[in-house]
């Protein structure tokens, strides 16, 4: 049975986080679906971290998908401006 988690986390447009690390979770992940409910983030999955206008740029109201990739254990938020909420679900290889 494959493991699963749900939550939300809320990142400022000062420090990234980086929110689907294994010990964060419980458990490797394998897919990640996530919404952007308030203000735009930004994102990184490399070496490098997003500033506010740096990265790949996810709109309020955006959903993304990451499916079966090592990426989700790298990927880092942060906001452009304010105080975003993110909402997700994390499922097990």
């Amino acid at each position: 049975m494959a493991n699963f988690y749900e939550g939300s986390f809320e990142v400022d447009a000062v420090d990234f986080v980086q929110p689907f690390q294994r010990d964060a979770v419980g458990f490797n992940p394998g897919t990640v679906y996530f919404t952007v409910e308030t203000q735009n983030v930004r994102l990184r999955y490399g070496p490098k971290s997003p500033t506010p206008t740096d990265g790949h740029l996810i709109f309020a109201g955006g959903e993304k998908v990451f499916d079966q990739s090592m990426d989700i254990l790298n990927l880092k938020f942060i906001a452009v401006t304010g105080t975003a909420t993110v909402q997700f679900t994390v499922k097990g290889r």
